[in-house]
Formats: C-alpha cells, sequence, structure tokens
C-alpha cells in the first residue's frame, strides 16, 4: 500500500482506511471453548493515555509487592 501511495505521490492515510473492527476467534484445545475477542481501533492518544495508566499500575503493583515482601520478612 506504501508503494501505492509514493506512486500517487499522496500520504498514505489518503488512500488506507484501516479496518474498524476486527473479530479473532481463539480456541482453548484444553477445555474445547472458542473465546471471540473484538478488537477496535482507537485513537493514538488514547492508546497513549491507556498506555500510561498501565504504567502507572505496573509501578504500584511493584510497590505494593516491595512492601509484601518486606513484611514478610
Amino acid at each position: 500500500m506504501a508503494k501505492i501511495a509514493k506512486i500517487l505521490n499522496v500520504p498514505l492515510e489518503k488512500i488506507y482506511e484501516a479496518d474498524e473492527n476486527m473479530t479473532f476467534v481463539f480456541n482453548d484445545n484444553s477445555t474445547g471453548n472458542g473465546n471471540i475477542v473484538t478488537n477496535y481501533s482507537l485513537p493514538q492518544d488514547v492508546l497513549n493515555l491507556y498506555k500510561k495508566h498501565i504504567s502507572v499500575l505496573e509501578q504500584e503493583i511493584h510497590y505494593l509487592k516491595e512492601l509484601l515482601k518486606k513484611a514478610s520478612e
């Protein structure tokens, strides 16, 4: 797709649209259950906000694990 954009001398975003909704089916062979996961496209700023929030939560988890470790000694 990038080659086509280059040939047409336009930005890739002008000629390419990502699918708004993609569905994936994962089969769990151990139980025979199938899980359906729907993936929606998110704006980059929302994605960045989620990544930042996840990072903060990971730091808090690490801190709490350290407190538990010290308390059990």
